[in-house]
C-alpha cells in the first residue's frame, strides 16, 4: 500500500487563534430562545486550550454549562426578550501537538481489535462499545461495510486497512459543498459517492462499525486558507444548517502550506479504536491524512448529532439567514 501523509507532515508543534462567528438574521422578531452550544474547545493530551470564550449577543436571560457523556462541554442560552438576531462567538487560542501514532504495520490484526471490542476481552471503558453500533445519525448499511470490507483483508493490521479505507474514500467520493445537508442519510450520501467531510467521516463510521470495529465521530477546525462560500441547506434540522448559510473565510495560506479541504466552517472526521494499548487514532478522509496539527479538536460523539455547533428551538423569526465565518489562524500566518 502506498504511504498516505500525516497532515501533509506540518510542523511537530503549532499555536493557532481561532475566531469562530455564528449569526442568524430573522425576517420576523423572536420572542422566546433555547440554544445549546457546543462550541468549547477540549484540553487535551496533545492540545492546550487558552483565552477561550463564547459570547451570545443578546445577552442570554439563562445560561448555563454541562458535560455530557463524551466529555464535550455545552452552553445553553435562554433569550427570552424579542430579537431580530443571535450572534454567537467562540474564540481561543490553541497550542496543538503532534500526536504519537504507531507505524500501520506495527498494530494488531483488525480481527484482534473487533474481538475485543464484542466481548473477548472487554474494554477498559464503554466508550469503545457504544461506537461500535448503530447510532441515531450513522445507520449500519450492507452496501457501506461491503465497501469497508475490501481494505480488511483476513489479518491484515487494523491501522493499516483503516488507513487503505480512509484513503479510498478520498479517492471514490466527491468532495461538492451543497450536494448534502446535515440530514442527508449515511446511504444517500454512500450512492451518490458526493458530500462534505460531515458525509465522509459518517460513511467512514458505517463502513467501521458494519465490521464490528469502533469509530467515533470528531468535530473540529482545520487550519483555513483563502476561500468564500455560499451553501443552501434548506432541509437541515440544527441551528447551523438552517436557511442559507454563507461562510466567509479570510486567512492566508502560509507559505509551503498545502491547501486542506472542509476549511468552510467547523470540520470533521473519524476516530478509530485500535484496541487498549493504542486506544484512538484520527483519521481525516476529506483530506486522506492521519491527523495532526492542521486540526483542532471541539470534541466527539457516536455521530454529528450529538456534537452540533449550534441548535435550539425558537418562538417566532419566520425566515431565517444563518452565516458562519470561520478562522483558524497559525501564528506564522497572522
Amino acid at each position: 500500500m502506498t504511504d498516505h501523509p500525516t497532515s501533509n507532515n506540518p510542523p511537530v508543534s503549532r499555536r493557532y487563534h481561532l475566531r469562530h462567528v455564528t449569526t442568524y438574521d430573522y425576517a420576523d422578531a423572536v420572542a422566546l430562545a433555547h440554544h445549546d452550544l457546543c462550541l468549547q474547545l477540549r484540553d487535551l493530551p496533545y492540545q492546550d486550550v487558552k483565552n477561550a470564550s463564547v459570547r451570545v449577543e443578546p445577552t442570554p436571560d439563562m445560561t448555563a454549562e454541562r458535560q455530557d457523556g463524551f466529555g464535550n462541554i455545552h452552553h445553553f442560552v435562554a433569550i427570552e426578550s424579542n430579537h431580530d438576531a443571535l450572534n454567537v462567538v467562540a474564540e481561543a487560542t490553541i497550542d496543538v501537538r503532534d500526536r504519537e501514532v504507531p507505524m500501520p504495520l506495527n498494530t494488531p490484526a483488525w480481527e484482534q481489535v473487533r474481538a475485543l471490542v464484542s466481548g473477548d476481552g472487554f474494554p477498559d471503558t464503554l466508550e469503545p462499545l457504544e461506537c461500535s453500533l448503530a447510532s441515531p445519525g450513522v445507520s449500519i448499511v450492507s452496501e457501506v461495510t461491503d465497501y469497508a470490507r475490501k481494505s480488511f483483508a483476513p489479518g491484515r493490521p487494523i491501522l493499516e486497512a483503516v488507513q487503505d479505507f480512509n484513503h479510498r474514500i478520498f479517492t471514490d467520493f466527491k468532495y461538492e459543498p451543497g450536494a448534502t445537508a446535515v440530514t442527508t442519510p449515511v446511504d444517500t450520501a454512500f450512492k451518490a459517492r458526493a458530500g462534505v467531510c460531515q458525509d465522509f467521516a459518517q460513511i467512514a463510521i458505517a463502513g467501521l462499525r458494519g465490521l464490528g470495529l469502533a469509530a467515533r465521530y470528531v468535530s473540529g477546525y482545520i487550519r483555513t486558507t483563502n476561500a468564500t462560500q455560499s451553501v443552501a441547506d434548506p432541509e437541515s434540522s440544527d441551528d447551523e444548517g438552517k436557511a442559507k448559510a454563507k461562510t466567509e473565510l479570510t486567512t492566508t495560506l502560509p507559505i509551503n502550506e498545502t491547501e486542506l479541504r472542509g476549511a468552510d466552517a467547523s470540520h470533521a472526521w473519524f476516530a478509530i479504536w485500535c484496541g487498549p494499548e493504542i486506544d484512538w487514532v484520527d483519521l481525516d478522509p476529506t483530506n486522506d491524512l492521519i491527523v495532526g496539527t492542521d486540526h483542532v479538536v471541539i470534541g466527539w460523539g457516536r455521530d454529528y448529532l450529538d456534537i452540533s455547533p449550534v441548535k435550539g428551538v425558537i418562538l417566532g423569526g419566520g425566515k431565517q439567514e444563518l452565516s458562519v465565518a470561520v478562522d483558524l489562524v497559525p501564528d506564522d500566518a497572522a
